[in-house]
């Protein structure tokens, strides 16, 4: 079995790309990637008519059984994968559509629209949530819809799990550091758990576009006992997830399954954040953490309190979520699973 992948540039390490870097090592298929989108610091929009190009002649000298795209439902690349979809089937190849993220304003403007059947002629496409899949339905895609994950990658694993200091508890923000991830939520949520609180330190793990300006943030608001430690990776990444407790989440980014959220359950941490994208289909509210559906600190900040007062039932969060971890979220189940949707279209 030959599949082509549609990723953006593997160097800029974004979500499509590090799922696919993480399943590498995993996939018993033959894969070729064809790279598309921003790279060698040009606009996508500049390099399209030479990713069409670079995608034709992929499908000539590799002759793929499947091809593999990996849009985000957003108005940029929604459009622009549907016309790799055309591209696919006039060389009469089976395409897998594979929507990572799921922007809901962007939804509500294809309900109203005839453009929400762009992707009708995909032979299969894989979401994220049951909810996604829900809408697709409705709007009146026959294929089949599968159900997936975004994946945690073995060596991030640790076995067994190191033992946490439970005398100084250390919050956790993981994720990019943008309004929309919630970053701003977080912090004002721990200005008010630390005066109250003194043993307590939030870890803030990512870089974003709003790096700097949460920095400000904190020094006008006054905000103490915050780590900035900006985007890391390998063993640097391991040793502050492993010491961290509790990952507060309040996003409201249009989120498929936020990687950062796996990974971070499978370092044991007690997760509060919002119902969002596939977390819905899974996670389980008091005995994994807890859903906050509002985005008032003060909401988060009650959560976070509760959890601190009970030692106990945060202990078993921890040993609970790593063994979920282990079992659901890893790269080899993962590349698994779709290697299982791919035989399962070329039997069509």
């Amino acid at each position: 079995m030959k599949v082509l992948i549609n990723v953006p540039s593997l160097s800029l390490l974004g979500g499509v790309s590090n799922h696919f870097l993480g399943l590498e090592n995993y996939w018993s298929c033959k894969f070729k990637y064809n790279t598309i989108g921003s790279r060698f610091r040009l606009n996508g929009i500049i390099l399209l008519p030479f990713d069409f190009l670079a995608f034709m002649f992929n499908i000539l000298t590799f002759n793929p059984d499947l091809i593999l795209l990996n849009p985000s439902l957003n108005p940029k690349a929604y459009y622009r994968d549907s016309l790799y979809l055309l591209i696919a089937k006039i060389f009469s190849k089976k395409v897998i559509v594979f929507f990572h993220g799921w922007d809901i304003e962007f939804e509500d403007k294809l309900n109203k629209s005839a453009q929400k059947k762009r992707y009708h002629k995909a032979d299969a496409i894989i979401v994220l949530a049951k909810s996604f899949k829900n809408k697709l339905l409705s709007w009146g895609y026959q294929g089949d819809i599968f159900l997936t994950t975004t994946k945690v990658e073995e060596a991030m694993i640790l076995d067994p799990l190191p033992q946490k200091n439970q005398k100084k508890i250390h919050l956790l923000f993981f994720g990019r550091i943008e309004t929309k991830k919630g970053i701003f939520i977080a912090l004002d949520a721990f200005k008010n758990l630390y005066k109250n609180n003194k043993n307590i330190t939030l870890e803030v793990v990512g870089s974003g576009s709003e790096l700097k300006t949460a920095k400000l943030y904190c020094k006008s608001n006054a905000i103490e006992n915050v780590t900035f430690h900006g985007r890391l990776s390998g063993s640097e990444l391991t040793d502050v997830l492993k010491k961290c407790h509790i990952n507060i989440f309040p996003t409201h980014h249009g989120e498929g399954m936020p990687t950062s959220v796996l990974e971070s359950i499978s370092f044991g941490h007690t997760i509060v954040t919002r119902p969002v994208g596939g977390l819905v289909d899974f996670f389980k509210d008091d005995k994994m953490g807890y859903f906050v559906q509002s985005l008032k600190p003060e909401d988060f900040e009650k959560a976070v309190v509760k959890l601190l007062e009970n030692s106990k039932h945060l202990s078993k969060i921890e040993k609970f979520n790593y063994k979920f971890a282990k079992k659901n979220f890893t790269s080899s189940v993962v590349a698994k699973q779709l290697e299982y949707y791919f035989s399962h279209v070329l039997s069509y």
